[in-house]
């Protein structure tokens, strides 16, 4: 224990650094925190809009100025305020280090990491390290977790990973929960309910705008006692988003935002993961666009994982479900423990820090907490 090393007479720094994890991320996290210290450079209000290579923008020469503080490779230019080939170059590289698509385009979270602070951005690197500290509890035989700023999910078995995939979580105003739970079902062709919040916030304005595309879309319109309503006959614009007085479902089909298949987990969030017809969000590099739920980029390979071994359940035993458009569901005779959470810090496959956008603020708040004095501590 440390108590014991300092009685022996002990290096009480040595002591300390032993406490620390011996893993390759925390001992890369640790010299970048001592890299940060050091380092300065400019900082600039990131813009809402995409800055494209080959344009001219105020923006340009703050840019320029902050990759030429980390990146040898860029030269110096006479006209700072072009976003040149040169640039564009540094900027791929500096995405590229970010786990962004490197395409040279700078939108709203790669404007939002450049103009990170070396103060700010020290103290993400030391809450993702006190992070690391944190005892981990053994993990039963099978366990998934989706890391949610890194939009992925890893499901691990005796230590070794048994299924990867992308995952789409919430978008910043509707968060995914960061939460110990289970997965213990499966729906089939499942309805879609759709939630008071999206309902009022989401749905409300397409109903003013036109319903009858959202009826085209499978969605129905129930009013007081259950009893369906004709979207096209309602005066849209007199009814309160603070006062929704309809339930609004999607039946089953090729357009339904769950997609063939949902997978329940125990929560009071209502929380789950899913299929999604809409697949063009795992070719992007930040996937916050849900409204709180995980969209898996693979549902399949999650059905095999939750009934492996369980008789009668193999894919053509899915398909057949899948091919009567009916809804049904089955329960898993193991479930499967769920964590989600919330890791910016990691290493890239050639064993690089890659530190990722913040989406949620996490970092941020944790960071404040860990400048607050301890609870009782003095001041001297």
């Amino acid at each position: 224990s440390l108590g014991g090393m300092l009685l022996a007479g002990g290096d009480p720094l040595a002591a300390l650094d032993a406490l620390a994890p011996s893993t390759p991320l925390y001992a890369a996290l640790k010299a970048e925190l001592a890299t940060l210290r050091a380092a300065s450079w400019p900082t600039f209000e990131p813009g809402s809009t995409t800055l494209n290579p080959g344009t001219r923008d105020p923006r340009v020469a703050a840019i320029r100025a902050r990759l030429a503080a980390t990146d040898p490779e860029l030269p110096a230019s006479r006209d700072p305020d072009y976003y040149d080939p040169q640039l564009v170059a540094a900027a791929k590289r500096f995405q590229a280090a970010h786990a962004l698509d490197a395409d040279g385009k700078l939108g709203r979270f790669s404007q939002r990491l450049l103009a990170e602070p070396p103060a700010e951005r020290a103290a993400r690197v030391a809450a993702n390290m006190d992070m690391l500290r944190a005892p981990v509890a053994a993990a039963p035989e099978l366990t998934i977790t989706v890391n949610v700023p890194a939009y992925q999910f890893v499901a691990v078995e005796e230590n070794r990973d048994v299924l990867a995939m992308k995952v789409v979580v919430g978008r910043p105003q509707r968060p995914t929960p960061l939460m110990q739970t289970r997965m213990v079902s499966a729906v089939f062709n499942p309805p879609w309910g759709v939630p008071q919040t999206l309902a009022r916030e989401d749905m409300l304005p397409k109903l003013r705008a036109d319903p009858a595309s959202v009826t085209a879309r499978g969605f129905r319109i129930f009013g007081a006692g259950g009893v369906e309503v004709d979207p096209t006959t309602v005066d849209w614009r007199t009814v309160r988003a603070d006062h929704f007085p309809y339930v609004i479902r999607q039946d089953p089909g090729d357009a339904n935002a769950l997609g063939k298949i949902k997978f329940n987990l125990v929560n009071p969030y209502d929380i789950y993961m899913h299929d999604t017809p809409d697949r063009r969000y795992f070719a992007t590099d930040v996937r916050a666009f849900s409204s709180g739920c995980i969209r898996l980029e693979r549902p399949l390979d999650m059905y095999d994982l939750l009934f492996a071994g369980q008789s009668g359940m193999d894919r053509p035993r899915l398909q057949a479900l899948l091919d009567r458009r009916t809804t049904s569901g089955m329960g898993a005779r193991r479930p499967i423990p769920v964590n989600t959470v919330y890791r910016t810090a990691g290493l890239d496959a050639a064993g690089k820090l890659v530190l990722r956008v913040d989406i949620y603020g996490l970092d941020a708040i944790y960071a404040r907490a860990l400048a607050q004095p301890a609870a009782g501590a003095r001041a001297a």
